[in-house]
C-alpha cells in the first residue's frame, strides 16, 4: 500500500525562526521514518532564498512569489494540493483567519489539513502586556483592556476552527496539548484527535547559522 503524500505549509519558508526550523526537522524525521514527505509549500518567499536547510528531497511550491500579500490563498493552495496529489497537509495553526483559508483549500482539494501549534495557545489569544510595558507606554493599557474584552470572541473563533479539523491537531509540547483541553473541555467529547510531538529541534545551532 502506497503511503499518503504529506506536505508542510509555511507563511514564508525563507525566514529563520522556530516554526521554520521545526518544519525542516520534521520533514527530515518523516522521511527517515519512510513517510512520503516530499513537498514544502510556502505562501511567500523567493526561490533559493532560504536561510534554513530543508531536505533536498522536498519539492518547493510558492503560492505568491515576490509578493507581500496574497488575497487568493485558498484558490492557489487548492491548485497546488491537487497538482501534487497531496493527501495530508500540516500547517501553522495559531492564526485563525489563515487556518480557515487553509481548511477551505484543503476541503476543495480533498486533502486532510492538520494544524500544528508551535507555542502557547493561551499566549497567542491574550498577548499579555506586562505592568512594566504599560508604565513605559501608558497607551498600551487600552490595548490590554481591549484584548481582555475580545478574548471570549477569539476563543469562539478558535474553537469553531478546531471543530473543522477532523484530520487531527498537532502540538509541539504536551503543555500546549493540555492548554487546548483546558481552554476547550468540549474537545474531549469530539472526534478531534490531538497529538503532541515533542519539539524535534536540536539544542545546538548548525554551523554557519549563528551569524545570521
Amino acid at each position: 500500500m502506497t503511503p499518503p503524500s504529506i506536505a508542510f505549509l509555511l507563511g514564508d519558508y525563507s525566514t529563520f525562526g522556530g516554526v521554520e526550523r521545526v518544519t525542516a526537522a520534521l520533514i527530515d524525521l518523516f522521511n527517515a521514518a519512510n513517510l512520503n514527505c516530499r513537498n514544502l509549500i510556502s505562501v511567500y518567499g523567493d526561490f533559493g532564498n532560504s536561510h534554513i536547510h530543508y531536505s533536498n528531497e522536498a519539492k518547493l511550491s510558492i503560492l505568491a512569489p515576490g509578493e507581500k500579500k496574497c488575497s487568493s490563498i485558498p484558490e492557489n493552495l487548492s491548485s497546488v494540493l491537487k497538482k501534487n496529489n497531496i493527501d495530508i497537509l500540516i500547517f501553522p495553526g495559531n492564526n485563525v483567519t489563515f487556518s480557515n483559508m487553509v481548511l477551505q483549500a484543503a476541503d476543495e482539494a480533498r486533502c486532510r489539513a492538520i494544524p500544528m501549534f508551535h507555542g502557547s495557545i493561551y499566549a497567542s489569544l491574550t498577548k499579555h502586556i506586562s505592568k512594566t510595558e504599560i508604565k513605559e507606554r501608558p497607551k498600551l493599557l487600552f490595548s490590554s483592556l481591549l484584548r481582555k474584552i475580545q478574548l471570549p470572541w477569539k476563543k469562539r473563533r478558535l474553537y469553531k476552527m478546531l471543530s473543522r479539523c477532523h484530520g487531527g491537531v498537532i502540538t509541539v509540547s504536551h503543555g500546549c496539548k493540555n492548554e487546548l483541553y483546558q481552554l476547550f473541555p468540549k474537545l474531549q467529547d469530539t472526534d478531534i484527535n490531538i497529538q503532541a510531538i515533542p519539539n524535534p529541534l536540536p539544542f545546538a545551532i548548525p554551523t554557519g547559522y549563528d551569524s545570521l
